[in-house]
């Protein structure tokens, strides 16, 4: 199939970028529409890279939108505000996931979540390095506790208690975790959602650039997105600066089996970060 290229209009909204695309699509082939994705052909100065992702779904009869996602690449550092309104509006504190980098060495991996009912007894689950200097387990550490997250060491590693009793942590505690890792001079990632997972965000940090995705999924017996579009692009507007303005767009149909990870731009050091469906990141 050859190469889809769409424009978008001055005024173009997600969803209808997304029907842009979805028409290009089906005016080339008759395969169905699954994932489609839809990347800005020339960057920004203010984003290096900028992409939509739309997987659709066949609900009472006719193919919906269940899933909408934003991803861009920041040029410069977000300040705490800024970090702190996008999680806010964009993700939750239910579940959070945050993982540290140094250089290519992943040092640890942490995942907090709580109950939908009760938020009083939260489950942690904890990946961590083997052989970590002092440095290191003490920037974990200070990483960790700012999510409320006590570690303890133990021959060069990190362990985690399966529980934390307590709220779950604060936006505030979320932007701290991730500035205490930037600040470390480390790679870090952080994962926010609620729960269920309606909406969540993704964001990689490090000295210079950012990362980020925000997304929002309708649930099981939902047939419109659209309020949900309304809100992704305001957030992209108001806390990323993005608009979807007059762009050249390329257009893929992942249609069938969609790949559990797909590549994003590389951030610092020639880092390719992949985009987890479930977590978040995978680290390559």
């Amino acid at each position: 199939m050859a190469e889809i290229i769409v424009e978008s209009a001055a005024d173009e909204g997600l969803l209808g970028l997304v029907a842009r695309a979805e028409r290009a699509i089906l005016e080339q082939t008759t395969d169905p529409v699954g994932v489609v994705q839809i990347e800005a052909v020339e960057p920004t100065e203010a984003h290096p890279h900028a992409a939509i992702e739309a997987a659709f779904v066949e609900r009472a009869g006719s193919g919906v939108v269940e899933r909408l996602e934003v991803h861009l690449e920041l040029a410069t550092t977000p300040t705490r505000e800024r970090l702190a309104a996008l999680i806010a509006d964009a993700g939750g504190v239910e579940y959070t996931s945050v993982c540290l980098r140094d250089g290519q060495r992943e040092l640890i991996d942490v995942t907090l979540h709580f109950g939908s009912v009760i938020k009083l007894v939260g489950r942690c689950t904890t990946l961590c390095a083997s052989g970590l200097s002092g440095a290191e387990l003490g920037a974990c550490e200070h990483v960790l506790s700012a999510l409320g997250i006590r570690a303890s060491e133990s021959d060069g590693e990190l362990t985690v208690p399966a529980r934390r009793f307590g709220r779950p942590p604060r936006v505030a505690d979320q932007v701290e975790a991730l500035w205490r890792g930037r600040e470390r001079g480390l790679w870090v990632e952080l994962y926010a959602s609620s729960l269920p997972v309606t909406r969540s965000v993704r964001v990689a940090l490090d000295e210079t650039r950012m990362l980020c995705a925000v997304s929002r999924q309708i649930p099981e017996r939902a047939t419109s997105i659209a309020r949900d579009a309304v809100a992704l692009r305001e957030i992209a507007s108001r806390d990323l600066g993005f608009e979807v303005g007059v762009r050249r767009w390329r257009v893929a149909n992942a249609h069938g089996e969609r790949e559990e990870h797909r590549p994003r731009q590389p951030i610092g050091g020639g880092q390719r970060v992949q985009w987890s469906l479930n977590w978040g990141a995978k680290r390559g």
